[in-house]
């Protein structure tokens, strides 16, 4: 600016603070003021409001700026609004700007233009709905542009600027585009129906060496081709943009793409779902971040499409996300040394496919509803930790620690019952070989829950062929798992070992307590035979394959005499019964003891038989005249009955009933002649009275 300008547009700005300048018709405004527009405001020649001066407060006032002057071919070839290179702190609001090359155009290269700020625009039937060029700071929002022919909002070699809460859409090659442009903030933008062909439309586009960029919170859907791309050609790389908490929907080809990036990108809390070809999808772009998102449906158009695609995507880290009804899942191609972790991957034919890619650590995925897993091509010392398999039919859990081949891994269904002498575990897993050759190490997992009260050591894997058998294979204790070295291939399941079944309990041996003609009742598994033949029966022993109550046959089993019955001994494995020494008595701690008696025909005369001991009879307590004393514990008719034998009281009480009764048969006892009875008798006579 010359110093005659400079003079000028101080005056105007002294005068503008008290009144604004009306503008009726297309013009050059090269001083500083706040100009309102009276009315629509059209030319055919050149452009309609040129601003060339700082400070410049343009009002639309809601009325339409155009500039129609055309090439040959009948394009437009002006700007509806221009505001030049180095005009720095304009506002322009409330307008329409249509049918012209450009509706609003900022900047130029090689001249940065400060504090430009867009608001209430809308943009439509242009070549651009804005350009924008070599700005910085400058403040777009709440501005519109539909149906232009080329971008809604083109944004090149500009940094630190802010586009918020702007629409866009149907523009032929996308919504939000920045070039070469750094450090920007667009949020809350939308961008959608954008594209004449598949390879047409795209809703936020960053290309060549933008870096830092972050988009937050924008909604691109509904576009040709892509959501969200971000690219770089030759040496003209993106670094550390920033896409969070956006959503991609209904794109033609994908989500999100990263093609020819540079490093530190990310890609995280957003919602990507019913793309076409696929959620997000990376190419050649080191050191990529997709964490925390949440993707549904895409890739849907061909089963080779998949919900995450990482391929020559050295260093990725993939963490933290879900990805659900994709024909793939997570596709992970030609990438090394890198992180994929706590994902979960449903509904899809092919949860998870690493080929051709070394070193990656993949730990905690969980694989539900879908199919195998597939391990593919030259994917070596890949670490592979908690992957957790879940169907209908239940869940499995393996780490595979190395691998060097074509495998598929997927939870598979009991194909046959435990055998015999094990319990299952109900953790089952395929393993297919579709190559030649190969190794594998394998661990299946378990729960303590899973084998309850049976022993932990005896948790085994077995592989299915028709039958089960054992592969080489130890327990790893810590981690509670199964690993097996080149294990083959097929279904393995887990099973614990079942204890045998303990030996039979026999009662135990209680001695006789006292006489009887049962040897007073012994439980001691003895015969006796009295002095008068008869035989004492108890609870006889059965010995080990004898025919026992019932006619079962018996083989008891031990391994020390503590194993048997007090009865038997433990010989070669099997409890052996010990040979009665005598007919009367009983088997204590695996040997045979003699009893003294069994009953009191045992013992000799004046003895019972007590406790398998003979004792002597004690005299009754009987005083003549004073009748039984009844009270008496040790003594008179207690003692009796508790010592004297059933026949012998039998015997006594008819002796004295016999005395009792021949007295008075006999009316009284005569006394010896000369002495005189202590009774007379009374006279017959009397008697007969």
């Amino acid at each position: 600016m010359n110093t005659a300008k400079i003079i000028l547009g101080a005056l105007l700005l002294v005068f503008s603070i008290s009144f604004a300048v009306d503008v009726s018709t297309c013009g050059v405004i090269d001083t500083p003021g706040t100009y309102n527009v009276l009315n629509d405001l059209t030319t055919a020649t050149g452009d309609c409001i040129v601003i060339n001066a700082d400070d410049v407060n343009l009002n639309g006032n809601g009325h339409s700026i155009s500039a129609t002057e055309t090439d040959s071919d009948g394009h437009p070839i002006r700007y509806a609004v221009y505001v030049t290179e180095g005009s720095d702190n304009v506002h322009v609001d409330r307008c329409t700007l249509e049918n012209s090359m450009v509706g609003l155009r900022a900047g130029d290269i090689g001249s940065i233009t400060n504090g430009l700020t867009l608001t209430y625009i809308v943009a439509r039937s242009n070549g651009w709905g804005f350009e924008l060029i070599d700005l910085n700071g400058a403040l777009i929002e709440h501005n519109t542009a539909y149906e232009n022919a080329e971008y809604g909002f083109y944004m090149t070699e500009s940094t630190g600027n802010t586009l918020q809460y702007n629409n866009e859409w149907l523009s032929r090659y996308g919504g939000f585009y920045l070039g070469s442009s750094s450090n920007n903030r667009l949020v809350g933008n939308t961008a959608r129906q954008n594209g004449y062909s598949m390879t047409e439309g795209i809703g936020f586009s960053v290309a060549f060496d933008s870096d830092n960029n972050v988009f937050d919170s924008n909604i691109a859907s509904e576009n040709r081709v892509v959501g969200f791309r971000l690219t770089g050609t030759g040496d003209y790389v993106p670094d550390g943009n920033v896409f969070s908490g956006n959503t991609a929907n209904d794109n033609e080809f994908a989500g999100m793409q990263l093609i020819f990036t540079g490093t530190g990108n990310r890609i995280y809390g957003s919602t990507i779902s019913n793309n076409w070809n696929g959620g997000i999808l990376a190419t050649q772009s080191p050191g990529v971040e997709v964490g925390s998102n949440i993707l549904t449906n895409n890739g849907h158009l061909a089963p080779t499409n998949s919900g995450i695609m990482l391929y020559l995507c050295d260093g990725y880290i993939a963490s933290d996300n879900e990805v659900d009804g994709s024909p793939n899942g997570i596709k992970i191609l030609n990438s090394g040394m890198g992180t994929l972790d706590n994902t979960v991957i449903s509904d899809s034919a092919y949860p998870l496919l690493v080929q051709d890619s070394t070193g990656n650590q993949i730990t905690a995925i969980t694989v539900k509803d879908s199919g195998p897993v597939l391990l593919r091509g030259d994917a070596t010392d890949n670490s592979i930790t908690i992957l957790t398999m879940r169907d209908p039919t239940g869940e499995v859990i393996v780490d595979i620690p190395i691998y060097n081949g074509d495998y598929e891994v997927s939870i598979a269904t009991a194909p046959a019952a435990a055998p015999d002498g094990y319990t299952a575990l109900n953790r089952y897993v395929s393993v297919l070989n579709e190559g030649t050759g190969g190794n594998m190490q394998l661990v299946i997992q378990y729960q303590d829950s899973d084998y309850g009260t049976l022993d932990e050591s005896t948790v085994t894997a077995m592989l299915w062929g028709g039958s089960w058998s054992v592969p080489a294979q130890e327990l790893h204790m810590g981690s509670n798992g199964v690993l097996m070295n080149s294990p083959g291939f097929g279904i393995f399941g887990l099973f614990a070992g079942v204890p045998p079944e303990e030996p039979p309990v026999e009662p135990p041996v209680t001695p006789p307590s006292g006489g009887g003609s049962t040897g007073g009742g012994s439980s001691g598994g003895t015969t006796h035979a009295g002095s008068g033949g008869a035989v004492h029966i108890g609870v006889p022993y059965v010995s080990s394959g004898s025919t026992g109550f019932g006619g079962e046959a018996t083989t008891p089993s031990c391994s020390s005499d503590d194993d048997c019955a007090s009865s038997a001994t433990c010989s070669g494995g099997i409890c052996t019964a010990v040979e009665a020494g005598s007919s009367c008595g009983t088997f204590e701690d695996h040997e045979w003891v003699d009893f003294e008696c069994c009953d009191t025909s045992d013992c000799g005369a004046g003895e019972v038989c007590k406790d398998n001991a003979c004792t002597s009879m004690e005299p009754l307590n009987i005083t003549p005249g004073e009748g039984i004393n009844t009270e008496a514990s040790d003594e008179g008719i207690g003692r009796l009955l508790a010592d004297i034998p059933w026949w012998v009281l039998t015997l006594l009480l008819l002796m004295v009933g016999g005395g009792i009764y021949a007295r008075y048969a006999m009316g009284r006892e005569q006394p010896p002649e000369g002495e005189e009875g202590e009774e007379e008798m009374p006279p017959a006579g009397e008697e007969e009275e």
